[in-house]
Order: structure tokens, then sequence, then C-alpha cells
């Protein structure tokens, strides 16, 4: 089976490019200030270090911490996150996002 290096996006964000055009998969390094969370649509976040806030533009918050995962509805519309944390975001379809 062939491994998948990441690609570098900028910003501590990274995807890695599957062959499979309606799955993507990041991975973001985030600071304290909030930023853009990769993707669209429908998401899977997993927090693998640290501890990241979630800001979602209908005004809800939720934080996760290393080892938690959360789900993130199509209806949540653009998401920001906030760390310091590192988090891995499985996405469905071609992305416009970071």
């Amino acid at each position: 089976m062939p491994v998948i290096a990441p690609r570098s996006l900028g910003d501590g964000v990274s995807v890695y490019d599957s062959p499979a055009p309606e799955f993507r998969l990041y991975r973001a390094d985030l600071g304290a200030a909030e930023a853009a969370l990769p993707g669209d649509g429908a998401r899977v976040l997993l927090c693998i270090e640290g501890t990241v806030g979630l800001r979602a533009t209908a005004g809800g918050v939720l934080k996760a911490g290393r080892g938690e995962s959360c789900f993130l509805s199509a209806a949540d519309g653009p998401v920001t996150a906030s760390g310091p944390a590192v988090v891995f975001v499985a996405a469905t379809g071609l992305s416009s996002g970071l």
C-alpha cells in the first residue's frame, strides 16, 4: 500500500491527497489565534494534541481535548478553531477551504 505524504497548504495546515475525490484529510497545527478550519460541509475532527476551541458562525462554541473527536454538520457552516492544538479533519469532497 502506498504511503500518502502531506502537502502543505500554509498556515500550519496540510492535506493528504487521496485518490478518492469524495474524501479529504487535513492536519492543522493551531495556535492561539482563531483560524478557519479546513474543509467544507460535514466534517469529523480528532484532536491529537492540546485543546482546540471551535466556533461556528451560528454562535456555538465547543472545546475538544487530546483524544476527543466531534462531528461538524454541514449546517454549522464555516468553523474557526484555536489552540494550541493539533487536529486532523476528515471532510467530504473537494474543498475550497484552506
